[in-house]
């Protein structure tokens, strides 16, 4: 299985119908026949993603069984955004990323990475990360990294708080009374454990050669993984508030109950007597619950589209279901030569033939290369039909970067067929031309220029 980057096609009509036009007119020009469309993979912007008027309805009004499924990377970061909604994080992750951009000049940065040098002289890293809401793992990383360079972060602003001019140092210095508040030590705190669970995720979910399953039961694992933790919130959460007490005693700060009333609309009015408590009711258990919903909510599409696929894995044959296997036979009968009463037959055969094997293949790529085609037909087809539904458009979106490569402000009047074939020469890169063959096609059309 592959993705191969088409072409740019420039768009005057952006409705959901125009695109949707657009579309599957440049796929006939190229000569791909669109009646073998089993899948589409798109955002969730509304033109696109829209359940009347989106890209992906007009399609599967002509096409019913290329079944939209919301990119995953974009169903987590849009999970992790959901989640960081909550007061606290939210305005731990703003005032995270104006420290970011105030150490991005030269001057400032020079300041922190003399501190990285003298207070973690132990750290890989020489600079902060923006929270970037287009790169996910860079989200991730953001915060880590920021949480390893913490000692230095606050000996820097230190630092510049005592410069002459007015602009720079009242900054670190607001920026310095933000950063050392209780809340916003132990959001961070909380911050950095939850997206170091949801990290591997974002990195697998962007690799190339995986299934719609296997991206779904590795979110699962995550998902139980959060649940286990919001079971024994008290036991993860001291370990959280440990952490960050040994930090606020080295740094001087004392953690307290805030001030409570009986009618408080702005923020937790929890009656408790431990700061540990109150922080773990009032910060920890919401975001976590946000979070574990988020994830539930975000893949729930992405579960019923393989509901029926899973029986004819391999990896699930304890598991028969044969009136389930019957509708995915009659779904996609059209694509298989045979009656569902055989190709029902012809996948309980199948599943026998794993019967007490340990080595199953891990997803429906591997099964698939484990599937006879001759004697297996069916279920081959359907395996085939599985591992090209789409995980993710991260790969696509990749290409977009190319664009700042190519259309330069020399290029900038450069006409369609031109930045076609120059991004097509640049996002497949791995491909040997010969520049013989090259100099043999130029030649043969009429120049003023003579070549030969």
């Amino acid at each position: 299985m592959r993705e191969d980057f088409l072409k740019f096609v420039p768009v005057s009509d952006v409705t959901g119908k125009g695109l949707a036009t657009t579309l599957l007119t440049t796929l006939e020009e190229i000569g791909i026949d669109v009646k073998y469309l089993r899948g589409q993979g798109y955002d969730g912007a509304a033109s696109m993603s829209g359940q009347f008027n989106g890209v992906q309805a007009h399609i599967t009004k002509h096409y019913p069984l290329a079944h939209y499924i919301h990119c995953s990377s974009h169903s987590l970061n849009l999970a992790i955004s959901d989640a960081c909604s909550i007061q606290s994080i939210r305005n731990c992750t703003g005032t995270i990323q104006k420290v970011c951009v105030f150490f991005k000049y030269p001057k400032k940065n020079n300041v922190l990475s003399e501190s990285i040098a003298r207070v973690c002289p132990l750290s890989t890293h020489n600079r902060l990360k923006l929270l970037c809401p287009t790169r996910w793992v860079d989200r991730h990383d953001s915060i880590i990294i920021f949480l390893e360079l913490f000692d230095a972060i606050i000996d820097s602003l230190s630092e510049v708080c005592t410069w002459l001019d007015k602009d720079a140092s009242s900054g670190a210095y607001q920026l310095l009374c933000a950063i050392r508040q209780p809340e916003f030590i132990l959001a961070t705190y909380i911050l950095g454990h939850m997206l170091s669970l949801s990290l591997p995720l974002s990195k697998f979910l962007q690799t190339k050669n995986i299934d719609l399953v296997e991206a779904i039961q590795t979110a699962d694992d995550v998902v139980n993984i959060i649940k286990r933790l919001r079971l024994n919130d008290k036991t993860e959460f001291k370990i959280i508030f440990n952490n960050v007490k040994s930090k606020c005693d080295a740094l001087n700060i004392e953690i307290s109950v805030p001030r409570t009333a009986n009618k408080q609309k702005n923020r937790c009015n929890v009656q408790v007597d431990l700061p540990e408590d109150y922080y773990r009711i009032s910060l920890f258990i919401p975001f976590v619950d946000h979070f574990l919903n988020q994830l539930n909510d975000r893949f729930l599409s992405h579960r019923s589209v393989i509901e029926n696929f899973n029986f004819i894995l391999p990896s699930s044959i304890s598991v028969h279901n044969e009136e389930k296997i019957k509708q995915l036979v009659e779904m996609y009968q059209s694509d298989l030569d045979c009656s569902v009463l055989a190709a029902v037959s012809e996948i309980k055969i199948w599943q026998q033939k794993f019967t007490g094997t340990k080595d199953l293949p891990k997803n429906a790529i591997d099964a698939l290369q484990n599937c006879n085609m001759s004697i297996f037909p069916s279920t081959f087809k359907l395996l085939q039909i599985l591992a090209t539904l789409p995980v993710t458009t991260a790969s696509s979106e990749r290409s977009f970067s190319t664009l700042k490569r190519l259309k330069t402000y020399l290029r900038n009047t450069t006409c369609e067929n031109r930045l076609n074939g120059l991004a097509m020469m640049n996002i497949h890169s791995d491909i040997m031309i010969d520049p013989d063959d090259v100099l043999n096609k130029l030649a043969t059309k009429t120049r003023k220029l003579r070549l030969m």
